[in-house]
């Protein structure tokens, strides 16, 4: 069953990964064949699409870097590769992102669940009183798990634009700092929850949502779940589900 479900999403996400990256995209199934294969690991079918996708973004990120110089004679600008892309079809992304002002010890958490056409579900701002800013990020993870299982949402991607984060989540070796230790526990544990959930970092340009949620709870220093038909909200939604790379489910 979940064998069939794998290389169902693969046979959709590939368009997504041919159009930006057609070697990365073969990269991710490739590792899943392969560990198939010689029977070293189950992947999971959002095991295989993080995959590819961290691996196209690492090229980029290497692409990038080395020609700073780019223009658009025939080379895609980093302007069109920075973009929000949609989930695939029977997967939900949120994105989540947090800040705190220097000096000041309140900050601002944003979350934004959208599906696979880049409609959003949910949207909040929340004002939390922070002692560094990546707790606010931790803190901003956590609360997307627990409003995504109260939403029925069994298939995560959840992204987030601060590297660090996501490396201590991932990596149960790395040892958090301890203003962030039991939130980022707390989070491993809430994956046992879902039928599949997975971290990636992504550039800041892919988080442009998030970001705004986050100002928003700057300024109105309460909670606020914001209606999904709030003007400045649809409009960003819709901005960036018109650049996005959808899946051939559509």
């Amino acid at each position: 069953m979940v064998l069939g479900l794998t290389f169902g999403v693969i046979e959709g996400f590939h368009l997504y990964l041919t159009t930006r990256s057609h070697t990365y995209g073969h990269q991710g199934v490739y590792c899943q064949r392969n560990d198939r294969v010689f029977k070293t690991k189950d992947w999971s079918p959002i095991e295989v699409i993080s995959t590819a996708e961290r691996a196209f973004l690492e090229f980029q990120s290497v692409i990038t870097s080395s020609n700073p110089s780019q223009t658009n004679s025939g080379a895609i600008s980093s302007n069109e590769n920075d973009r929000w892309n949609a989930p695939p079809l029977g997967f939900i992304k949120v994105n989540c992102d947090a800040t705190k002002p220097q000096g000041d010890t309140v900050g601002g958490l944003g979350i934004i669940f959208r599906d696979h056409n880049g409609c959003p579900l949910k949207a909040l701002s929340l004002s939390q009183v922070l002692s560094f800013a990546i707790q606010g990020e931790a803190l901003a993870i956590r609360e997307a798990l627990m409003q995504a299982r109260e939403l029925g949402i069994t298939n995560l991607l959840v992204e987030s634009d601060n590297k660090e984060i996501i490396s201590f989540i991932e990596d149960p070796n790395r040892v958090p700092p301890l203003d962030v230790a039991v939130v980022v526990e707390d989070v491993r544990e809430l994956c046992s929850t879902f039928v599949s959930v997975s971290f990636l970092f992504v550039p800041r340009a892919m988080n442009v949502i998030a970001d705004a949620l986050v100002r928003k709870a700057l300024s109105i220093m309460c909670m606020t779940d914001w209606p999904i038909t709030t003007p400045w909200l649809d409009d960003l939604c819709l901005s960036e589900a018109t650049g996005c790379t959808h899946d051939s489910h559509q």
